[in-house]
């Protein structure tokens, strides 16, 4: 499987980060994030499917903030707020 994903780091200014890889898990340790700093991510099949997502949310600020909109509610629950 191929992973399009997205993380928070809280020790960057920018604290939310994607990218794109074959092995979430060895990239994640790589990040030096844990499992729960991962906030979304996608899976494909095909290597070339994922790595076009990857481009499409770096070059297009429409796609990236899609999926923010769409991830928002993620990151309240996970700050302990309640989303209305």
């Amino acid at each position: 499987m191929h992973y399009v994903y997205v993380i928070e780091r809280k020790y960057c200014n920018s604290n939310l980060y994607f990218g794109y890889t074959s092995d979430l898990k060895r990239r994640l340790l790589e990040h030096g994030v844990t499992p729960h700093d991962l906030i979304y991510y996608e899976a494909y099949q095909d290597e070339l499917d994922a790595r076009q997502r990857e481009v499409q949310l770096k070059k297009y600020k429409s796609a990236w903030g899609q999926l923010k909109k769409r991830i928002a509610r993620c990151r309240v629950k996970k700050e302990g707020v309640t989303a209305l």
